[in-house]
């Protein structure tokens, strides 16, 4: 996990957080299986995003699916960044994975926090 992680339960700076609660409100009953599913979604993103050398490809397509992700959840900040990663993948650079990654765990650390409320 990231050095700068926030605790958990604590929703990332920039975070929508009125977007997540009409989020869940929607789903109603469903919550655990919503957020179940966001944490495996965005947790095999991290894995396709983590490591050396990954390629432009997977970048490309692991950044598309977490700014989908990221917007539908309320976390405007990572979907913005996830958006310039996709055009910088797209241009052949790998854009600034090591940020994209600490903003990610923080985002999973709120979403599990919010498992258990």
């Amino acid at each position: 996990m990231c050095e700068d992680c926030l605790p958990p339960g604590q929703p990332p700076a920039g975070f929508d957080l009125d977007r997540f609660r009409q989020l869940l409100a929607v789903v109603g009953a469903h919550r655990q299986v919503l957020l179940d599913h966001a944490i495996s979604d965005l947790s095999k993103v991290r894995r396709g995003l983590e490591g050396g050398d990954v390629p432009l490809a997977a970048i490309r397509e692991h950044s598309h699916v977490l700014s989908a992700l990221a917007g539908t959840l309320g976390e405007t900040r990572l979907q913005a960044m996830s958006e310039m990663l996709n055009r910088e993948a797209h241009a052949g650079r790998t854009g600034d994975l090591p940020g994209i990654l600490d903003r990610l765990d923080n985002l999973l650390g709120f979403l599990g926090a919010q498992r258990t409320t």
